[in-house]
C-alpha cells in the first residue's frame, strides 16, 4: 500500500510525490513526517536531484486543518513541543533543499496553497501550468509564512508582488507567475513532470562545480553588498579557473564538440 509520500527514480532524480489526494494532498503531520523522513533517508544516500509533484488534482491545498488546530490547541495550553518539533523538521528540509550541490522542482499543477506554495518556492525552480493557481491565505486565517518564504520570495518577485502575495493574499495563475518570475517554465498538466524533468536535464548538463557554486553566490550574495558580492564573484571565478571543466568547455567550444565534464 502506498504511503503519504511516493517516492521514485529516474535516472538519479527523485520523485517525491505527495500522496493524499482526498484532501488534496495537504500537509498533515503524518505527511509532513513522512516527507521529512524521506528527504532525510534519500539526502543521506547521496541523493542530490528532486522533483516534487501531488498526486490527484492539486500540487499541494496547504495546511491541514484539523492538525493545525490542534497544534494550535496544544500553544495555547502551553504545550508547544509538537509545534516546535514539526517546524524543525520543516527547517531540516528546507536546509537540504538548499544545500549547493541539491537542486529541486517543484512540478505544480492545481493549487500551490500555504505550505504547499511555500516548499514549491523552496526550490530551485518551479514548474506550473497556465491554469495553476498560487496562494498565500496565512494573514487570512492569523498566521505567517514559514520555510524561508518572506526572503525567498522577495528575491523571485520583488518586494511589490511579495507584499501582494502575502499580505493581500492575491491568488495568481500560471501564466502570470511566470510573468513576474515565480514560474520558470509552463507545461500541460499531463507534462508537468516531463518539463521538470526536462528542465532537471539542463541543470544536470551544466558543469557540476560551476552550478554548484552559482547557487551558493545567488543565494549568500544576497545578503553582501554590491561590492562584497563582486569580490566573492572574483574569488570563486579564480577557483572554478583552475578546474578541469572550464578548461574542458573552453576547449570543446574550440574543438567543436559537447564539453565531457568531470565535476572537478
Amino acid at each position: 500500500m502506498a504511503g503519504l509520500i511516493t517516492v521514485e527514480e529516474r535516472d538519479g532524480v527523485h520523485l517525491i510525490g505527495f500522496n493524499d489526494p482526498e484532501h488534496l494532498n495537504a500537509f498533515s503531520m503524518p505527511l509532513l513526517e513522512e516527507l521529512h523522513s524521506v528527504l532525510q533517508k534519500t539526502a543521506a544516500e547521496g541523493a542530490t536531484r528532486y522533483i516534487f509533484f501531488g498526486h490527484g488534482r492539486s500540487f499541494s491545498s496547504g495546511a491541514h486543518m484539523p492538525d493545525y488546530l490542534e497544534t494550535l490547541n496544544n500553544i495555547a495550553a502551553n504545550n508547544a513541543g509538537r509545534f516546535h518539533e514539526s517546524e524543525r523538521k520543516i527547517i531540516d528540509m528546507v536546509r537540504i533543499l538548499r544545500r549547493p550541490s541539491t537542486f529541486s522542482i517543484a512540478a505544480v499543477h492545481g493549487w500551490a496553497v500555504g505550505m504547499g506554495m511555500e516548499i514549491a518556492v523552496a526550490c530551485d525552480f518551479i514548474v506550473g501550468t497556465p491554469e495553476t493557481k498560487f496562494w498565500l491565505p496565512e494573514t487570512a486565517v492569523g498566521w505567517n509564512a514559514g520555510m524561508a518564504l518572506t526572503t525567498r520570495l522577495q528575491r523571485a518577485v520583488g518586494a511589490g508582488w511579495a507584499r501582494r502575495l502575502m499580505l493581500l493574499g492575491d491568488k495568481v495563475t500560471g501564466e502570470e507567475a511566470e510573468r513576474i518570475g515565480l514560474v520558470a517554465r509552463l507545461a500541460p498538466s499531463e507534462g508537468v513532470i516531463d518539463a521538470a524533468l526536462e528542465l532537471m536535464g539542463t541543470i544536470t548538463g551544466q558543469s557540476p562545480l560551476a552550478v554548484r557554486y552559482e547557487k551558493l553566490l545567488i543565494d549568500m550574495l544576497a545578503n553582501l553588498s554590491e561590492e562584497q558580492a563582486m569580490e566573492m564573484e572574483i574569488i570563486t571565478g579564480y577557483w572554478l579557473g583552475h578546474t578541469h571543466d572550464v578548461r574542458e568547455a573552453a576547449q570543446a567550444f574550440v574543438d567543436k564538440r559537447p564539453p565531457a565534464f568531470k565535476g572537478c
